[in-house]
């Protein structure tokens, strides 16, 4: 029969610290999954959102798109002129996007 490797425990001086969870994976013949699973959000979990590009949008169609973040506005007018950060930038849940208003 196949013998299935022991993993070493770090206080443990009869064990040895050359074996790895990946040599008894190995050993017991697991293939790597290719899928993947869906992370199933905790609530302390933070979640990443892409910022859309808004500028020149109305300031309706912007919070819309924006909806997982805070909006701030600067300016008078009901169309987006500038936006910050700038369009793909990668933020957490509820992160501030300051808009700039003209017409």
């Amino acid at each position: 029969g196949s013998t299935v490797p022991q993993l070493g425990h770090s206080n443990c001086s009869s064990c040895s610290s050359s074996t790895s969870i990946t040599d008894a994976i190995s050993a017991l013949n697991i293939e790597k999954s290719k899928e993947g699973l869906d992370k199933i959000y905790q609530w302390y979990d933070v979640k990443y959102y892409k910022v859309e590009n808004v500028e020149g949008l109305t300031v309706k169609e912007a919070t819309k798109l924006l909806k997982n973040f805070q909006v701030e506005y600067t300016g008078i007018g009901d169309k987006v002129l500038a936006q910050s950060p700038a369009a793909g930038t990668s933020l957490p849940q509820n992160s501030t996007i300051r808009l700039l208003l003209g017409n």
